[in-house]
């Protein structure tokens, strides 16, 4: 897999780790990096009662075939498969996830709460294809992966909710103003 480039409006590196879509809240779930000459990671976790922007969201939704076809299902399951999670692991200090363990759970026909699991961990690249993750479900993992780091730097899915015009004819608090102002800046 082709190493992806780092945006370039970001001043620290972070590698998502974990995204978790639950009813109401969006966790996250990343290391930032701490150091140049020793590389250091600090862990840190992002709850939101925000939505993140929908195109997470169906990228998430999407990844049902792979976990199907990586844990051998009927293809019937894919209907009520809902995935909610993306667990990605790197080596070392690479920023490109090597791998991922995809969250789901499945609504049982006679059942009072769904059935929940994880996929087995699978690498991004094989030897042999049949052990990797499909490219399909790679190419989601990294648009995930950018979601996150967008939903990190403050882009939510109301965004869009009031165009500049509006907003800027609204009067904020000096809190909202000191935090607008500080909106592009990395955590």
């Amino acid at each position: 897999m082709p190493k992806k480039k780092q945006h370039n409006s970001r001043s620290a590196k972070i590698r998502v780790r974990k995204v978790k879509l639950l009813s109401g809240k969006t966790i996250i779930e990343f290391e930032k990096m701490n150091g140049e000459a020793e590389v250091l990671w600090d862990s840190l976790s992002l709850t939101s009662s925000a939505e993140p922007v929908p195109e997470m969201k169906i990228a998430v939704k999407s990844l049902a075939p792979a976990v199907c076809a990586m844990l051998e299902l009927p293809d019937e399951w894919e209907r009520n498969l809902i995935v909610h999670s993306v667990m990605m692991r790197y080596n070392d200090d690479d920023m490109t996830p090597c791998g991922a363990i995809i969250g789901a759970r499945k609504v049982l026909k006679h059942g009072s709460s769904p059935f929940n699991f994880n996929s087995p961990y699978r690498p991004t690249t094989a030897k042999d294809a049949a052990s990797a993750l499909p490219p399909e479900a790679v190419s989601l993992i990294d648009e995930v992966q950018e979601h996150a780091l967008d939903f990190i730097n403050g882009k939510r899915g109301q965004e869009e909710l009031f165009p500049d015009t509006l907003t800027n004819s609204i009067t904020h608090s000096p809190e909202q103003t000191m935090f607008d102002e500080h909106k592009g800046q990395t955590l």
